[in-house]
């Protein structure tokens, strides 16, 4: 005889009636709506600080120990990169020049310039030989290169992806709709657009241009005042193929003493993030906003599972009645916290995932659904239902068995 698969009690007792079904799942649905769009933008804003420092191609930098952020202008001397050329396993130095203050002008005619006052953008300058930022605009061997273009003075990259400027037809930055060809104007010099990359914005930055070290140094730092091209912002370090990283990095930490910090682009990353963390309020923020989801969670799912017992308070009090032992009860009490958690986290990450691309195209902002952060939000979502399953298990193990006859 063909043994028959039994179907678990906590499924029936979710499933005999689809409509009120469908509804649990939604009201857990939307919990886990609530705490994946506050992980989101949470994530969103730190990951946004540390767009370009994710984009440089070497192992190891050199920044300024007084350099918060990169947002703030903290630079090092250019011979300390000359300097680092000369330990062991250093192939070579190359400087990045960042600036924030520097002004563009939407359109070279005057009659736009009163119409459309000045914006502030951040200008990159590099060697565009060098390869220094991994985007394909600066890859010599991608079909996509503008290298060539870059080295002409004037020319620029514009990232395509500058923020957006309200009301205006799609693909209009609040700088205009640069494209490819376009001429305009930087710190009142005439600049021509050779190329579009996709960068993305941040805290301080709504738009960034890419620009030769020539162009940079003619155009944004002339030498008369302020910063000069001995300044250097960021430091990039390329290695041997066959040197130890680790090693390097203390041998150049050891040459510079307490002045620089030499950081893996990792710590570098990580260093940026710490300093959001610690000086802005949007760790808690959204981590209060995680917690009221989560708590949100927590009442409909209490609510749904005492209501299910309620409605099957004769059943559990039969099985009480025929020997079943409490154990036994508060066992499908948690299974159906269980099957609660994973049949709302599913809708609720399908929508998440839809929210997060609908705001990741309005806001420009890099809303992620990565593998640790599923897992997290899926973690806190059985945790919300669980704790749910305790506080409404009493109601069954109460269920008398007098209550049948």
């Amino acid at each position: 005889m063909t043994k028959r698969l039994s179907v678990p009690l906590a499924w029936k007792n979710l499933t005999h009636n689809r409509v009120r079904m469908s509804l649990f799942c939604a009201g857990i649905g939307f919990a886990v709506v609530l705490m994946f769009l506050q992980l989101g933008c949470y994530n969103a804003l730190l990951d946004s600080s540390v767009l370009l420092i994710d984009r440089l191609r070497a192992p190891l930098v050199l920044v300024s120990k007084q350099q918060t952020t990169i947002l703030l202008h903290s630079p090092i001397a250019r011979d300390q990169l000359i300097r680092a050329t000369g330990v062991a396993g250093v192939a070579s130095t190359h400087p990045v020049y960042l600036e924030y203050a520097t002004t563009i002008l939407r359109n070279a005619n005057p009659e736009e310039r009163e119409r459309d006052p000045a914006q502030s953008i951040r200008v990159i300058g590099v060697d565009p030989t060098a390869y220094l930022l991994n985007f394909p605009q600066l890859d010599p061997n991608n079909p996509e290169s503008r290298t060539y273009h870059l080295e002409l003075q004037g020319r620029v990259l514009f990232d395509r992806r500058s923020k957006h400027k309200s009301g205006a037809p799609q693909g209009t930055t609040v700088y205009g709709r640069l494209e490819e060809g376009t001429q305009t104007e930087l710190s009142s010099q005439r600049i021509v657009v050779v190329g579009l990359f996709e960068l993305g914005v941040d805290f301080g930055t709504d738009g960034t241009l890419i620009v030769s070290t020539n162009t940079f140094r003619q155009i944004v730092r002339p030498g008369l005042y302020g910063p000069s091209m001995d300044d250097v912002d960021i430091g990039l370090v390329r290695l041997h193929p066959e040197a130890d990283v680790r090693q390097v990095q203390r041998d150049l930490q050891q040459l510079f003493g307490d002045g620089i910090d030499v950081l893996t682009k990792e710590e570098f990353m990580e260093r940026e993030k710490g300093f959001w963390r610690r000086n802005t309020p949007i760790g808690a923020v959204f981590g209060f906003g995680m917690f009221m989801g989560f708590l949100v969670g927590l009442v409909i799912c209490y609510q749904i599972l005492s209501t299910d017992i309620r409605d099957n308070l004769s059943a559990y009090a039969t099985l009480r009645a025929i020997g079943y032992p409490n154990a036994y009860l508060t066992r499908i009490v948690f299974e159906e916290s269980v099957l609660l958690a994973v049949l709302g986290f599913i809708p609720g990450v399908l929508f998440s995932w839809g929210m997060y691309e609908f705001l990741a195209d309005w806001s420009d902002l890099p809303l992620r659904l990565t593998p640790l952060r599923l897992s997290f939000i899926f973690a806190l979502t059985l945790l919300m239902c669980v704790i749910s399953g305790i506080l409404a298990v009493r109601q069954a193990m109460q269920a008398d068995p007098a209550e049948v006859f």
